[in-house]
């Protein structure tokens, strides 16, 4: 089966039993111990092939990781079973159901906002939980929120509360002229969309104009031109990450990054700032994580991706395993592996992460987060081979990105 990979846990990497606070292998239930030669199948959706493998590869990576240091949850192994999605809706569908069908009892990972608003219509017929990782419409736990539907990561309208606490502490950036510029997509219409209710409505933040390119633009010249016509300040870019290079090489020839700050929401994938290098240099970014973070759990997780990987974790690396660990917290706590009782366990899960605390939120099923406004410049000294990195200039804590229940379009599980 082409791109098809299995991932058996077998042994864990760091100290003090489990990884990073990921919760596995606690407190067997009979049931678990009763059925401890079955394997736990954990399938997952993301996208290895095309444009945007990079960021699959990153999310493989973070999930292989995670399931190399656990090798069992309440005394039973963990296979990890993944289908590549190609990035296309019907593709995730389509694989979702091979997973079911080769006994996978949770899917998760899931690459774009366009898959994951699929996967939540056919939520009931697929019939196991479905963890997205990585998409950020806001919609698939707000308006089509679904009791088998969770999300680890932040969503648009958490990366919005991120960025307006940002911008209440930059005068010059919140009294500026923005300018959007996104895919057009659930997932570039939707932070732009955001980025309109929370910062122009709410703030008063003065939006000059915006555009919205195909998925598959690489020629930028076009766009580059209105936007310095249009003489703005910021730029809001909820660009592909793996295409997003492309824009910031062709605005840093074309002298748009020399009078405009873009901040790149979601941020930029570490394989891709290294290829481009220092035409990124001052650039910001709306991110769910960097690997400069300076916690400890944070160095060890870049020590242990290091050693197992050679390069620097990616933040869909590090989003991806510590979404993964509150999954595997979930699994933990459930009484057994049916939906239902997956579902119950997943709705009281928890992970100390690389990065911080994860919560799931049981009334929307969205996990709460911190979140970081960064920007990128020449790396610190570190043992990685890293020349740029992304550093966190604000850090939005979980109580700061949280959307009110009311607010979120979420009508109950």
């Amino acid at each position: 089966m082409k791109n098809r990979t299995i991932v058996t846990g077998r042994r864990q990497f760091l100290t003090g039993g489990v990884a990073l606070g990921v919760a596995a292998g606690l407190g067997a239930t009979p049931l678990f111990r009763a059925q401890a030669a079955d394997p736990i199948k954990i399938g997952m959706l993301t996208v290895l092939s095309g444009n945007f493998s990079p960021i699959g590869e990153d999310m493989r990576r973070g999930a292989q990781l995670l399931v190399k240091q656990t090798s069992t949850i309440n005394g039973r192994p963990v296979q990890l079973l993944i289908e590549d999605s190609e990035g296309k809706p019907a593709v995730a569908l389509r694989k979702a159901g091979k997973l079911v069908d080769d006994g996978a009892h949770v899917i998760f990972g899931v690459f774009s906002s366009g898959e994951i608003v699929a996967l939540a219509g056919a939520a009931e017929k697929i019939g196991v939980p479905i963890i997205t990782t990585n998409s950020a419409t806001s919609r698939a736990t707000g308006e089509l929120c679904n009791k088998l539907l969770f999300r680890t990561n932040p969503n648009d309208d958490q990366m919005l509360r991120a960025t307006t606490a940002w911008l209440k502490t930059d005068e010059k950036a919140r009294k500026g002229n923005w300018y959007m510029i996104g895919h057009d997509y659930e997932w570039g219409r939707g932070a732009c969309a955001a980025f309109k209710k929370f910062a122009g409505d709410q703030m008063g933040v003065n939006i000059v104009g915006e555009n919205y390119a195909p998925l598959d633009t690489r020629d930028w010249s076009t766009y580059i031109d209105k936007i310095k016509a249009s003489k703005a300040d910021y730029i809001w870019a909820p660009i592909i990450v793996s295409v997003v290079t492309d824009f910031i090489t062709q605005a840093r020839s074309f002298g748009l990054l020399d009078q405009t700050k873009m901040v790149a929401v979601s941020g930029i994938t570490d394989s891709q700032l290294a290829a481009v290098g220092e035409a990124a240099k001052g650039v910001y970014t709306a991110s769910w994580a960097t690997w400069t973070i300076d916690t400890p759990q944070m160095k060890k997780f870049d020590d242990v991706y290091w050693n197992e990987f050679h390069t620097v974790p990616g933040f869909q690396a590090i989003v991806t395993y510590a979404g993964g660990g509150l999954v595997f917290d979930g699994l933990t706590k459930a009484k057994s592996t049916s939906p239902a009782d997956i579902v119950a366990g997943l709705e009281q899960a928890s992970v100390d992460g690389p990065y911080g605390k994860l919560t799931m939120r049981k009334e929307d099923h969205q996990a709460t987060l911190p979140a970081f406004i960064g920007e990128v410049r020449p790396a610190a000294a570190n043992g990685y081979g890293a020349k740029w990195a992304v550093y966190p200039i604000h850090t939005a804590t979980p109580q700061d990105t949280t959307v009110p229940i009311a607010e979120t379009g979420c009508k109950g599980l």
